[in-house]
C-alpha cells in the first residue's frame, strides 16, 4: 500500500506494504510569478520555469517582506525539483524570521517527512496545528503519515480521525487510516475506508492498490486482481502493480499470469531489482513444471543482486533459491556472492 509506502522484509508481504498518502506543501505566495507551479509532474518546461522563478525572485527589493516572499517561492520551487533537503533549508529561514508562520512549519515538517526525519516532522505539524494552520486537515493527515513511520498506528489513527473530522471528503484520510488498520490486522475496517475512498474519488488508484492488499490479506485474491487491475489503468507504468498482482496470481495458482505481469514490470522498471527477483523465484519454484527454466532464474537473481549492489536481502534471497534449484548448493549458500 503507498505513499505513500515501505517494504517490510524478508518475507514476499514486504512486496505489498502500503504507504500513507500525504498531500504538498500548503504554500501561501503569490503564485503568479510561475505558472508551472501548478502544472503537474516536472517535464523540463516545468524545471525551467521553476528556475525562471527562483531567479526572478532575485531580483525582489531586499526588505523584509520580499526576502519572506523569496525563501517560500525558493522552498516551494526546490520541493517540486525533489530537492527536499535545500527545500528545508529555505523553510528554516522562514521560521527563524517568523517563528509563528503556521503554514511554513506545515511544510517544513512535510519536507522533513520525505527525508525520513518522522519526529522531527510530528514536532513542526504540531506546532502548526496549535498555531491554527490553514486547511489543518491536511496537516492531521501528513502527522498521521508520520506515525505510521514510526510504527505508531494508533496514534495515526486518532489524527485521521480528526481529518476526517475537519474534512469529510478527504479521500486520502480515508486511505491512509486504512493503512493504519491494516497494520494492526484490522483488514475488514480496513476494506471499509478504502470504500469510502473510492466512493469519494472512483478512480483513486492508491486507494485500489491499498484495498488490493487489504484482499489479499483476508484470502480474497480474486477481489484484489480485480482492484489491481483498476488500478493498473489509471497507473499502467507502476511497476510494483504489476508485482502484486503477480504474487496475487501466484496464490491463486495461475502461474503463466505472474510470469506475463513480472515481464511487464521489468520491460517498464529494467532498474527495478525486486521485480527480477520474483522473476527468479518464480522461475524457481514455480509449481507448473513447465514454467520452470533454473538457469534463467539464476541469470534474473544475479542481476538483481547487481542493481541492488549485494545490499538488499530480498535480492541476496533470490540467487540461493535460483541455484539451489539448479542443484548448486555451495553457490546458493554463497548467494550473491556467487557473481
Amino acid at each position: 500500500m503507498r505513499e505513500l509506502y515501505a517494504p517490510v522484509m524478508p518475507s514476499e508481504e514486504w512486496r505489498s506494504s502500503p504507504f500513507p498518502q500525504v498531500p504538498g506543501p500548503v504554500i501561501h505566495i503569490d503564485r503568479a510569478s510561475s505558472e508551472a507551479y501548478l502544472s503537474p509532474g516536472l517535464p523540463e518546461a516545468v524545471r525551467r520555469n521553476l528556475h525562471a522563478a527562483m531567479a526572478r525572485s532575485e531580483g525582489l527589493r531586499s526588505d523584509y517582506a520580499a526576502n519572506l516572499k523569496r525563501r517560500l517561492i525558493h522552498a516551494f520551487a526546490y520541493e517540486r525539483l525533489g530537492e527536499y533537503q535545500r527545500a528545508l533549508e529555505q523553510y528554516d529561514a522562514v521560521i527563524l524570521l517568523e517563528p509563528n508562520h503556521a503554514s511554513s512549519l506545515h511544510n517544513r515538517g512535510e519536507m522533513r517527512r520525505r527525508l525520513g526525519q518522522n519526529q522531527a516532522a510530528i514536532d513542526d505539524f504540531t506546532a502548526a496545528i496549535r498555531l491554527g494552520v490553514p486547511q489543518a486537515a491536511l496537516t492531521f493527515n501528513n502527522r498521521g503519515a508520520a506515525y505510521i513511520a514510526l510504527a505508531q498506528p494508533d496514534r495515526a489513527i486518532r489524527d485521521f480521525d480528526d481529518a476526517i473530522g475537519l474534512d469529510p471528503k478527504l479521500a486520502m484520510a480515508y486511505s491512509n487510516r486504512g493503512i493504519a488498520y491494516t497494520r494492526l490486522g484490522l483488514h475488514q475496517r480496513a476494506i471499509e475506508d478504502f470504500d469510502r475512498a473510492i466512493r469519494i474519488i472512483p478512480q483513486y488508484a492508491v486507494a485500489f492498490q491499498n484495498r488490493a492488499y487489504a484482499y489479499s490479506k483476508v484470502e480474497k485474491y480474486s477481489r484484489a486482481i480485480d482492484d489491481l487491475d483498476v488500478a493498473i489503468r489509471h497507473e499502467p507504468r507502476n511497476p510494483e502493480l504489476y508485482r502484486l498482482r503477480a504474487e496475487m496470481h501466484k496464490r491463486m495458482r495461475n502461474f503463466r499470469q505472474a510470469m506475463d505481469d513480472l515481464n511487464v514490470a521489468t520491460t517498464i522498471a529494467p532498474g527495478n531489482a525486486h521485480a527480477y527477483a520474483d522473476l527468479a523465484i518464480l522461475l524457481s519454484t514455480s509449481g507448473e513444471e513447465q514454467l520452470r527454466d533454473a538457469r534463467l532464474a539464476v541469470e534474473h537473481a544475479l542481476k538483481a543482486c547487481a542493481l541492488t549492489h549485494r545490499n538488499d536481502l530480498y535480492s541476496i534471497l533470490a540467487p540461493a533459491v535460483a541455484h539451489a534449484a539448479i542443484g548448486k548448493v555451495d553457490a546458493a549458500w554463497k548467494g550473491c556472492d556467487s557473481l
